[in-house]
């Protein structure tokens, strides 16, 4: 039988994961948590890099769906990131659809708490 799912290759000591918000961000309020969360990920042995929308909320969403998508477009063509995730969910993500070429950037796995209903190719 064929599998229709293509896995990622599992994360190993040294990887380098990215967080970016193409959704909602996180309040001010909360902005501790993502400090504690990049501070244990680190002490596991991981380079956490921090794009500048996860630290932004405003009406749901972290910035100008234009912003959202250069962050996450410059992740994703960045070879040296292993994995991408949000620090939030959101319903917005689907407003960077129309901005995003993914004949260019191919297929990639989505986890987390994106509703990938809205970003599936």
């Amino acid at each position: 039988m064929h599998s229709f799912i293509r896995y990622p290759k599992p994360l190993r000591t040294g990887d380098k994961i990215a967080v970016t918000a193409p959704s909602s961000g996180v309040e001010e309020s909360l902005h501790v948590l993502l400090r504690e969360a990049k501070d244990r990920v680190t002490q596991a042995g991981f380079t956490v890099i921090e794009g500048s929308t996860i630290w932004n909320q405003c009406k749901g969403a972290s910035a100008p769906k234009e912003e959202r998508a250069k962050e996450l477009m410059g992740f994703l063509s960045d070879p040296s990131i292993n994995t991408i995730i949000p620090p939030w969910g959101g319903e917005f993500l689907i407003d960077l659809l129309p901005l995003i070429d993914g004949k260019r950037y191919g297929p990639f796995h989505q986890n987390g708490s994106w509703d990938i209903r809205t970003s599936a190719r």
